[in-house]
């Protein structure tokens, strides 16, 4: 028997909500950790989207069968956000995903754990159908198994946490914002989480981690609105660029600037608090027009207006493209 309840509803509204950010990423997976923020969106999709179908019935063996099913986002999830926080903070020094692929030989093990449940009970010594208002929901124990890929999970999301944390710390203001929001993103992903894990809901058997997770999405979500979390990454090698005696202005293939040193700073007479994010032809209207986009390095001298004055430059444009 299959039954639409409120749960099941609020789960499918989740999972369009992800589903639809996993799409803005996707948009934008030319940017390094792009990809890996996309898969994390997708993972969650198929979480809340499977959970939303278990809920559907009152049969014990179909809630066994998507409860397994789940894991297959479930145990994704904490890697990913691992690897994309190491993306995110070193940029193209970066290593890539499959260099980090050994991170997903637990996940591995944890779903087919999961899919061989009834042999070992390991993962779910107990499963029982309970009732929640008009919903019928799986309530479990959990075995040495899930403890075990619990502190592996915890692990990767902390070691992300503390990566995102330090980044905070490291970054100017105009970078600050988007790393502060996924420290919130990481915070309200493990308060959900625990919550369940450790018992401390007032319901018994309810897992609102993919809410909690889909709270996280949006956040992310905001951030790709409304600090460009995808337009504007930090650009690696900041602190050679800081201590140049050479003006440096580095644009995105938007031609946004997504950063100025010092230099610059004095040169023009601008702030990175102001500037970063702006068109550079918007921040920079007196220059001439030599913001356009370049497929080879160019040498050129260029007149800047100073007041009745005139400053004489001499500019090198340098293309940069993404390795591989």
């Amino acid at each position: 028997m299959f039954t639409l309840n409120f749960f099941s509803v609020a789960l499918f509204i989740s999972a369009i909500i992800t589903g639809v950010v996993a799409v803005i990423t996707y948009r934008r997976r030319a940017v390094i950790g792009a990809t890996t923020l996309m898969w994390i969106m997708i993972a969650l999709t198929w979480w809340s989207s499977v959970y939303a179908i278990e809920n559907l019935s009152t049969s014990l063996a179909w809630h066994k069968f998507w409860s397994s099913a789940q894991y297959l986002g479930v145990a994704a999830i904490p890697p990913l956000w691992l690897v994309f926080a190491i993306q995110y903070s070193q940029q193209e020094k970066a290593p890539k995903a499959r260099t980090l692929a050994w991170l997903g030989v637990i996940p591995i093990i944890t779903i087919v754990m999961a899919w061989t449940n009834d042999w070992h009970g390991l993962l779910w010594p107990r499963m029982e159908l309970i009732k929640f208002d008009d919903v019928t929901i799986l309530d479990v124990d959990h075995g040495i198994y899930f403890w075990i890929q619990a502190v592996y999970a915890y692990l990767n999301i902390f070691a992300g946490t503390i990566i995102f944390a330090r980044r905070t710390m490291q970054v100017g203001d105009a970078y600050r914002s988007q790393a502060v929001t996924m420290l919130l993103a990481a915070a309200v992903l493990l308060l959900g989480n625990g919550l369940y894990v450790f018992d401390l809901l007032p319901f018994k058997g309810l897992d609102i981690t993919p809410f909690s997770f889909t709270f996280s999405g949006l956040l992310l979500a905001w951030g790709l609105f409304r600090h460009r979390l995808l337009d504007l990454m930090p650009v690696a090698s900041e602190n050679i660029l800081q201590n140049m005696g050479d003006g440096v202005l580095v644009t995105d293939a938007s031609n946004r600037i997504v950063y100025i040193n010092p230099a610059f700073e004095n040169l023009a007479g601008m702030l990175p608090e102001t500037a970063i994010g702006q068109p550079a032809g918007e921040a920079l209207f007196g220059w001439p027009n030599i913001f356009r986009g370049y497929e080879q390095k160019t040498l050129a001298e260029v007149e800047i207006p100073a007041g009745k004055s005139k400053i004489f430059l001499e500019m090198q444009v340098s293309p940069l493209f993404e390795r591989g």
